[in-house]
């Protein structure tokens, strides 16, 4: 008989008497065999329906069969006796059978019985169930998951199928399982990076894959499962139809053949000759349709100016080409580019027309020719850039034109009346300066408000939706700009002898002196407007002001844009509350947002990007625009360091030891400190201790839900909760302050020795145990076993996590000890050195072969956490508890 068998006449024997409760069965029976009974039913007690119903029906036909296939002697037994009788084979049968989360075949469990505890339960899990679990890993191999089809460049369909999810790579959960219309659904989504079009058709269909590549945004990536109910039979999900995914391979587009150049360039003369080829000076390459690059003589070109005159490159590339603007067409294999460029002259020489200069300016002059050149010279540069003004030589003419020396200048009398004539390389300017008494003539009068013809010097334009149009009253009245100005020049002197003043407009004050009909939802357009005025003279020595043609102030107003909050969920614990709330307006890009950090950084973390939705499926970039006045983005991080912290689970001190213990002057942060390192059993990140002191672990007081932090620190009785945080660990430590002498409370500690030293083949229940005073110290007072040396005491097995002998036991602890095999005389070097096994470990006295001693001691320091010192310490002196960890001691099991 095999195990099902065995195991369906099991629960045959165990239905003939279902008049039986099914605990007394359960007691009987585990009288006669108690393992095999007890695994056989906790099997099918913990079985769960895990088929819709279609399969329950299926399972119960093949129970059907397989229960008639049973030997009718072994049905018509005693149900008690056929288990006796096969007991051991029952229960592997049934553990097999019945394994957590199954349920044996043929075998149904008994409903709760309504008014007990087990049927309060079935109610409430049946008035609120749960989501099945999903695991995406179970359904890589059905079939259909995915649908696919290969189009050519055209669109054409060329091959179409479907496949399994672990042909397409595979897929990742992105959210569920959730209830959505009766149904629980989870979402999964493909990874493109490991889509490969060679894993889908076949090569009769698609010879060569590699042609193909995947349209992204033509296929569908995710994919929905769902059950076929909510209640607790429906565990299965599935995916068809339109909640599969479907994929597009599309041709790649046939090479093409290929020409760069430079769009635009800006060269002085000097740069073009000394250009080596015109093919290097506009980088052009070339390619034909294999890709192969191309010599650069296949390339055609043609050189013209602004004028539309033809140049051939060599004559081109002389240093006597005129400046100016050229266009160079390239062709190849019937691709055109063009290249602009901009020929800069070796120099660039400016000086005013006219001018007025002072004798009391040219009596001064030391070099005479340099620094009127100077004074008149507005742009003397060369096609770098550099001033070159000292360079520019200086030549006379009198009225009449005659060429005349610097003196006669120098010595002319007011009134006079010369061109000078400036010149540097090929380039000249000339100015014709009159001779005045002084440099510095009188401004005339400039008066805002009462002597100037203001009219049209501030002009109004709206965008009503279709550009700038002028509005009703194009021009502000001259009441009103003296009101508009914040800032006003003094009056400067211009090269022709007119003078002229530029005022300036106050842009959030120009909107209350403009035509009131633009309306209260439009505003200035502060950049795209022109918020200066210029006024003029029209001679020298006239004295009214007009304003300058072309420059008056020009006040742009358009549609306000509307104001909008920006959310930004950026901590790496995302608490569901936005991090910062930044200022925008509805059309801005994120780029542009003032406070807005495009790429922030968090320690121990790496940031992942900006998403739109808080399940990190639409990617957002500096271009996103803002587009509704409550936008949020959410920062997606992945977490770099990893961070353990564990914490005393409970501390009571008298008002005096806490307040000693916690209170702290000067900053709060010492507080903190003293907190973290009386109740912090272990922080570290990466494996590396954190620093107590530091503000790495946060602290947290809590009495009464309100922050208990101040009368913590003060000593001030009652129950307080201390949170602790690092990274994403969290510990807490429940400290309770109150008056009086309360007795110490004892923790009990047990210490597995790590090797058999009992010799029964078993080093697991070898163990010692002590009984530690709350606040006092664990001592290790003797260690010895032969061959090795001890190597302290660890929280785990593998010795990965050592325990602190300085710390104060507060709470119950399971400690392992440490063993270091010690070094045979060869690999000491010499037979004559000290044997093994006879060494001491540091902090430990010498004890006979195969011990370890522990004892508890009172802690000495004040933040250890002795709350009561006089008592713990008496108790200590009276009898400190020792623990022997080797084999010629005490023999104590873990099980006494």
């Amino acid at each position: 008989m095999n195990k099902k068998q065995l195991f369906a006449t099991a629960m045959s024997a165990v239905l003939l008497f279902n008049s039986t409760p099914t605990s007394a069965l359960a007691a009987e029976l585990n009288a006669q065999q108690p393992a095999a009974v007890t695994a056989g039913l906790a099997g099918a007690a913990q079985g769960t329906p895990a088929r819709d119903t279609a399969s329950q029906a299926e399972e119960k036909q093949a129970d059907t069969a397989q229960t008639d296939a049973v030997d009718s002697g072994a049905a018509a037994e005693d149900g008690r006796a056929a288990q006796g009788d096969a007991s051991a084979e029952l229960a592997q049968a049934g553990q097999e059978a019945a394994a957590p989360g199954e349920v044996p075949q043929g075998y149904e469990p008994a409903a709760p019985v309504a008014g007990t505890s087990e049927g309060a339960a079935a109610a409430d899990a049946a008035a609120a169930p749960s989501a099945p679990a999903f695991n995406v890993n179970d359904y890589l191999t059905n079939v259909g998951a995915v649908s696919y089809r290969f189009v050519d460049e055209n669109g054409k369909q060329v091959y179409a199928d479907s496949v399994t999810l672990q042909t397409a790579g595979g897929a990742t959960l992105v959210s569920g399982p959730a209830e959505q219309g009766g149904k629980w659904v989870a979402q999964v989504t493909l990874d493109t990076r490991k889509i490969d079009p060679a894993n889908f058709a076949p090569k009769w269909a698609v010879p060569d894959p590699s042609d193909y590549q995947l349209d992204a945004a033509g296929s569908k990536l995710t994919l929905e499962y769902r059950t076929n109910g909510v209640s607790a039979g429906y565990k299965t999900y599935y995916a068809s139809g339109s909640d599969r995914a479907s994929l597009v391979f599309k041709k790649k587009a046939a090479a093409q053949p290929e020409l760069a150049v430079r769009e635009s360039a800006n060269l002085s003369q000097a740069d073009l000759k000394a250009a080596s080829s015109i093919y290097d000076l506009f980088r052009v390459t070339a390619k034909d349709a294999q890709g192969q690059e191309v010599a650069d003589t296949k390339v055609d070109y043609t050189i013209k100016d602004a004028a539309g005159k033809t140049y051939v490159a060599a004559d081109w590339l002389k240093d006597t080409t005129a400046a100016g603007t050229y266009t160079i067409t390239w062709t190849y294999a019937g691709i055109t580019k063009v290249t602009t460029v901009t020929v800069r002259a070796a120099y660039t020489l400016e000086a005013p027309a006219t001018a007025t200069v002072g004798k009391d300016q040219t009596d001064n002059f030391k070099a005479f020719n340099k620094e009127l050149a100077q004074l008149l010279v507005t742009k003397a540069v060369d096609d770098k850039g550099n001033d070159v003004v000292d360079q520019v030589q200086v030549s006379y003419a009198d009225a009449n034109g005659r060429s005349v020396s610097y003196k006669a200048f120098k010595n002319a009398t007011v009134g006079s009346v010369f061109t000078v004539m400036f010149t540097i390389g090929s380039v000249s300017a000339s100015t014709k300066v009159t001779i005045a008494k002084t440099s510095k003539p009188s401004a005339p009068a400039f008066n805002l408000a009462d002597k100037i013809n203001t009219y049209g010097s501030v002009r109004v334009r709206v965008d009503r939706g279709s550009g700038y149009t002028d509005a009703t009253f194009t021009y502000v009245p001259a009441t009103a700009l003296s009101q508009l100005v914040t800032a006003q020049s003094e009056p400067v002197q211009r090269a022709n002898g007119t003078w002229e003043v530029t005022v300036t407009i106050d842009p959030s004050v120009a909107k209350r002196y403009v035509n009131p009909k633009i309306g209260d939802d439009y505003a200035l357009d502060a950049d795209g407007s022109r918020l200066t005025a210029t006024f003029e003279t029209l001679s020298a020595t006239g004295t009214s002001w007009y304003v300058k043609t072309g420059s008056g102030a020009e006040l742009l107003f358009k549609k306000a844009p509307q104001k909008a909050d920006l959310h930004v969920f950026g901590n790496p614990e995302n608490t569901g509350v936005a991090s910062v709330i930044l200022s925008a307006r509805v059309g801005d890009k994120l780029g542009d947002v003032e406070g807005f950090e495009m790429v922030p950084t968090r320690e121990g973390w790496k940031f992942d990007g900006w998403f739109l939705d808080a399940g990190y499926q639409q990617p957002a970039s500096a271009d996103t625009v803002v587009s509704s006045p409550w936008f949020a983005v959410y920062a997606k991080w992945e977490r770099t360091t990893k961070y353990e912290l564990s914490a005393v689970g409970s501390a009571t001190y008298t008002p005096e030891k806490a307040k000693g213990l916690f209170g702290y002057k000067g900053s709060y942060k010492n507080g903190d400190a003293n907190i973290r390192r009386a109740l912090v059993t272990s922080a570290t990140a990466d494996g590396t201790a954190v620093d107590l002191s530091s503000d790495d672990v946060k602290v947290t007081v809590w009495k009464n839900g309100s922050n208990g932090f101040f009368d913590l620190v003060a000593g001030k009785e009652g129950t307080y909760r201390v949170d602790f945080t690092l990274g994403d660990k969290t510990a807490s430590t429940v400290v309770t302050v109150r008056a009086g002498q309360p007795v110490a409370k004892e923790h009990t500690v047990t210490v597995y020795i790590g090797f058999d030293r009992n010799g029964d083949g078993n080093d697991a229940d070898d163990t010692e145990v002590v009984k530690v005073p709350d606040g006092q110290l664990l001592t290790i007072e003797e260690a010895r076993r032969a061959g090795y040396t001890f190597a302290g005491l660890s929280f785990d097995k593998e010795g990965t996590k050592p325990y602190d002998l300085s710390t104060p036991v507060t709470s119950d602890l399971t400690l392992y000890a440490q063993w270091k095999k010690d070094e045979t005389p060869e690999q000491q070097g010499g037979a004559n050195e000290a044997k093994p096994g006879n060494e001491k470990a540091p902090g430990t006295k010498k004890a006979s072969d195969g011990e370890v001693k522990a004892a508890s001691k009172k802690a000495a320091l004040p933040q250890t956490g002795d709350a009561f010192p006089a008592a713990i310490g008496a108790t200590a002196l009276a009898g400190a508890a020792a623990i022997a960890l080797g084999a010629a001691v005490s023999k104590r099991r873990r099980a006494e």
